[in-house]
């Protein structure tokens, strides 16, 4: 379901959009019938603000819940929040310069499985030079994760199983 309207004369705009996700499986372990449920929840909303070949500024919020239940291992459900925040804004220069930055705060709950905090906060900005009518072209300087921030963590829950991941992340 998604929602979206203008709040304000003064070009505010609100986005809201909610989702539901449910699954359901069966299989066989060791001989016995295994019913799994998977469910997802994701409400999101965003704010902006911006005022053409100025500025635009946005606020986006979202919350994530997991759930799984499997009939054989009751004792294992799984039951999850991820929030996050990710306030952006874009300014236009004079020149044909646009300079953006972002930050997105991932709050992620500990569990049994994962006892480390996983929180991050990636910081992010980047600049661009347009050329040419209709800005054909563009020169763009960026820099992500400026804090060094990026954990390489990820969760995943599905089917009987919890499955947390690293991955590599290539360093400055």
């Amino acid at each position: 379901i998604e929602y979206n309207r203008k709040l304000t004369e003064e070009n505010i705009y609100m986005e809201v959009i909610a989702t539901l996700n449910q699954k359901g499986y069966k299989n066989i372990v060791n001989e016995k019938i295994n019913t799994t449920f998977n469910s997802s929840q994701n409400l999101a909303i965003s704010l902006s603000k911006g005022v053409e070949k100025n500025y635009d500024i946005g606020l986006n919020f979202e919350i994530d819940r997991t759930t799984s239940k499997s009939s054989l291992y009751k004792e294992n459900m799984i039951n999850y929040f991820s929030c996050f925040i990710e306030p952006n804004i874009d300014l236009f220069l004079k020149g044909k310069i646009q300079i953006h930055t972002d930050c997105n705060f991932g709050l992620r709950k500990k569990n049994a499985l994962v006892s480390k905090n996983i929180n991050t906060v990636i910081w992010n900005a980047w600049m661009d030079k347009s050329f040419f009518a209709n800005n054909k072209l563009q020169i763009r300087a960026s820099v992500s994760d400026i804090l060094n921030n990026n954990t390489g963590i990820y969760i995943d829950a599905n089917n009987s199983f919890v499955k947390q991941g690293q991955y590599n992340l290539i360093k400055r």
